[in-house]
């Protein structure tokens, strides 16, 4: 099924013709009061886990259709019992089960890609992460305690089996800041508190083994074959934090060349690691570059200019062959835009997208999932999906956000 995306013009004149046919119809009908409702956006952390109940919150598959002059764009169907296919590599939020995660009506939800087989874990929450085995989603909580000096945050991360959403808390004093899952789902990479400063910690999947692993760190990014962890190394003078690539095997940590101030980073296929920095002296332009682990120097890929100085490139998702890095340039008022580079053609290709977009993952080599919307400027939310080239946008689940 496809569906023609309806300009804005097109909108308001359907949705001027529309509220005109209804009011007609209720003065008819003898009904003088017609009621509208908008979900309301709620931005406070959660304080707790709980496993979620059953709730009426689902998917809507399809739009509907109008009649416009602009690019078409497939609409997904979606059928509750279709098996949860397979996606290759563990890119997070993707996972080698082809399963995701995303909020909607105040719960997390696990699903597969299509949107189907929607599965309430837990009440909604800002900082997630799905394992790659689609098993377990950990969620970094943060209940609030008073103290001496004022409120602090504290807490574990709940591990939440998907199947029979059973918690188990691991982890001790974690930072905010997104957990990395080990390939095998068998453990994670976090960042805690350790006294003054940051550290990056692993800790089993049954909460045992939990050790430092590199002292004044933080945002970690497990490689997609368990080797390697690069992250930030905090505490630095200066705002230039150097990137790093701890080698689990050895316990030696190297700086990444020309990673000095990185943005965001992600593991490609092996040893290669992704990362973006901004242009110095020119903070409109932002810069995606390539190292591959123990090389003396990183590569610069190329250079994408950015709309305003307010954004950067703060998110980084590789696809599974390796071959296509998608990146999201994002503000302080929640906006967001996409951009793919093509590491073949060396070349970026901006990703057209009705509203905001934020990066999900990758759905195969080609796919690309994102949350569109924004539900901060009251924007509606959903998880679509497009082509790498741009072409052949479909809705998966209205009102998902990440």
């Amino acid at each position: 099924m496809t569906e023609q995306v309806p300009s804005d013009a097109s909108r308001i004149r359907a949705i001027v013709l529309t509220v005109s046919g209804v009011l007609v119809a209720l003065m008819l009908a003898g009904v003088g009061v017609l009621v509208v409702t908008r979900p309301s956006d709620s931005t406070t952390k959660q304080t707790s886990i709980e496993p979620a109940q059953e709730t009426s919150a689902a998917p809507i598959p399809g739009m509907v259709a109008s009649s416009s002059t602009e690019p078409s764009a497939t609409v997904a169907t979606t059928t509750p019992s279709a098996p949860i296919p397979s996606v290759p590599g563990t890119n997070p939020p993707a996972t080698g089960s082809g399963a995701i995660a995303f909020n909607l009506g105040g719960r997390l939800y696990v699903s597969d890609v299509t949107g189907a087989r929607l599965t309430p874990v837990s009440q909604a929450s800002e900082n997630y992460a799905l394992s790659p085995d689609g098993a377990k989603l950990a969620v970094v909580a943060f209940p609030l305690a008073q103290g001496s000096e004022g409120t602090t945050a504290s807490g574990q991360i709940a591990i939440i089996d998907v199947a029979t959403q059973a918690v188990f808390s691991v982890g001790l004093e974690p930072a905010d800041y997104p957990v990395s899952w080990s390939p095998d789902s068998s453990w994670l990479a976090y960042t805690a508190r350790d006294g003054e400063s940051l550290a990056i910690k692993r800790v089993q999947v049954d909460g045992s083994d939990d050790r430092v692993i590199a002292r004044q760190g933080a945002n970690p990014r497990v490689s997609r074959d368990g080797k390697y962890v690069a992250y930030a190394k905090r505490g630095q003078s200066g705002h230039r934090d150097p990137l790093m690539v701890l080698t689990l095997a050895t316990n030696t940590k190297r700086a990444v060349p020309d990673g000095d101030g990185a943005l965001a980073w992600g593991w490609g296929v092996g040893d290669r690691l992704f990362f973006t920095t901004s242009v110095t002296g020119s903070p409109q332009e932002g810069e995606l570059w390539r190292y591959r682990v123990g090389a003396a120097s990183s590569r610069k890929l190329g250079t994408v200019s950015i709309e305003s100085p307010a954004y950067s490139l703060t998110d980084i998702r590789v696809s599974p062959n390796g071959k296509r890095v998608l990146m999201a340039a994002a503000g302080d008022d929640h906006y967001s835009r996409l951009w793919v580079f093509d590491t073949s053609a060396e070349r970026f290709s901006a990703i057209q997208t009705r509203r905001d977009a934020y990066p999900c993952c990758w759905a195969g080599n080609d796919e690309i999932l994102y949350f569109e919307g924004n539900s901060y400027q009251g924007e509606p939310s959903a998880l679509a999906s497009i082509q790498a080239d741009g072409t052949v946008r479909r809705l998966i689940v209205r009102g998902a956000q990440r």
